[in-house]
């Protein structure tokens, strides 16, 4: 009994339990649960890229001295951000709406099932004289269903949380990670929807992982790869595309319907560049006041990757529409769908559809056109035209029929709410390369 008790207290003992608990539970648990883990820095330069970027993002979004900003409840919405509350409203008086007309329905047939034919037939009668002879008279079972329903309103539990957050609640997954605000050891009423909250540096980073775009090799021509964020608010993940993907990524194009918030990201961004410009010039003079951040390390690393310039030219950002904006060269899309409504998210993936569709249309006249070139060429190969993939489509709330049957990857990213296990992101891989 003691050499049991010893063997099964070992550290090898519980290492074996849990080695064995992890190879019978189903891969699809395993994947459900885990966060995505962010590739670690392979080199110096990847380390000191990264303090310098968590140091502008800090400066430059989460530490701003605008008085609606917090680090810890978002940016809230300004006046001219109403058509977000006042969408949410009328989506929930016309959900009331909804909801009251059925339930009218529902106590009218029980009233009327528990009536005699003979006393169903008098009702239906009386109903259609008064109908007749006083058009604004209400009959009598209308009458005991609204009764009916106000006793229902007055004495039914409120949903937790502030009621606008209907469209939150109702526009999520059972999966999704603010219904797991328990696990997460945060209030429902963290998110609501006059606040805005945002991605974490630790996030993009995991999200690029899964993405590729980390990978050099799979990236060799930068120039073709196009990051686009519908739904980009301030613009930071955005912005944190460009500055740490200076060797992997061509553009990065941030999408934004809000006014407040596009102006922020625009401010942001020329503040970027100013300083960059400035830091740039004080190292090369010597004279620069905040040595703790230097880009001395590597020149070639530095230039590439903090250049103003280029800094200016690779991020875009677009007030507007998402639906008006072209993606046509977009090989890596982002999503910020938790608040959209099923409506949107449904337009949205039609859109993403379509694309595919003829993405792989482009792709087999592409493997059509080869082959004929090889065939009048000998074998020689001959360029017939290239054409943008789109690679992967992110998105914080699943799509409904998931881009026409593409099995998604889910896995948690760090958000301003949530912990490090994050909000759940579904990752669509539309091509079978990366």
């Amino acid at each position: 009994k003691t050499a049991s008790y010893k063997s099964s207290s070992s550290p090898g003992f519980w290492i074996a339990q849990a080695v064995g608990a992890i190879l019978v539970c189903p891969p699809d648990m395993i994947e459900r649960w885990l966060p995505m883990v962010a590739p670690f820095p392979t080199t110096i330069q990847e380390i000191q890229r990264r303090t310098i970027v968590n140091r502008i993002l800090e400066d430059f979004w989460d530490n701003t001295n605008e008085p609606n900003r917090s680090r810890s409840s978002g940016y809230e919405i300004q006046a001219m951000d109403e058509w977000i509350v006042d969408n949410q409203r009328q989506n929930r008086k016309e959900q009331e709406t909804k909801n009251d007309g059925e339930m009218k329905d529902e106590l009218q047939a029980g009233f009327r099932s528990q009536e005699s034919p003979s006393s169903r037939t008098e009702n239906e009668h009386r109903q259609d004289t008064i109908a007749t002879s006083t058009p604004t008279a209400k009959s009598a079972d209308s009458l005991f269903s609204n009764y009916f329903l106000s006793l229902h309103r007055l004495f039914s539990i409120p949903s937790i949380g502030d009621p606008d957050d209907d469209d939150i609640v109702d526009s999520t997954s059972e999966e999704h990670s603010f219904s797991k605000s328990k696990r997460n050891n945060i209030s429902p009423l963290t998110m609501k929807p006059s606040t805005y909250g945002e991605i974490t540096p630790l996030g993009p980073r995991q999200v690029f992982g899964v993405m590729g775009l980390l990978d050099r090799t799979a990236n060799a021509d930068p120039s073709s790869v196009h990051f686009v964020d519908l739904g980009s608010g301030t613009g930071k993940l955005v912005a944190q595309a460009v500055l740490e993907l200076s060797t992997t990524l061509g553009r990065a194009t941030g999408v934004e319907l809000s006014p407040s918030r596009h102006a922020s990201a625009v401010r942001a961004k020329e503040a970027v560049i100013e300083w960059l410009h400035r830091k740039r010039q004080d190292e090369n003079d010597g004279s620069d006041s905040n040595p703790s951040i230097s880009f001395s390390v590597g020149a070639s690393f530095s230039e590439e990757a903090f250049d103003a310039n280029e800094f200016d030219k690779k991020l875009e950002l677009i007030e507007g529409d998402l639906f008006d904006v072209d993606l046509s060269t977009a090989t890596h899309i982002y999503v910020a769908s938790l608040c959209f409504p099923k409506n949107l998210m449904l337009q949205l993936e039609e859109r993403l559809r379509q694309r595919i569709a003829s993405q792989q249309h482009q792709q087999q006249q592409h493997q059509q056109d080869q082959a004929c070139n090889d065939n009048d060429t000998g074998g020689t190969h001959t360029k017939t035209g290239a054409y943008t993939k789109l690679r992967w489509v992110a998105t914080l709330q699943k799509f409904p029929n998931d881009l026409g049957g593409i099995q998604p990857i889910i896995r948690f990213m760090e958000m301003s709410w949530t912990s490090p296990l994050g909000s759940a992101v579904y990752l669509y891989r539309c091509t079978t390369t990366s």
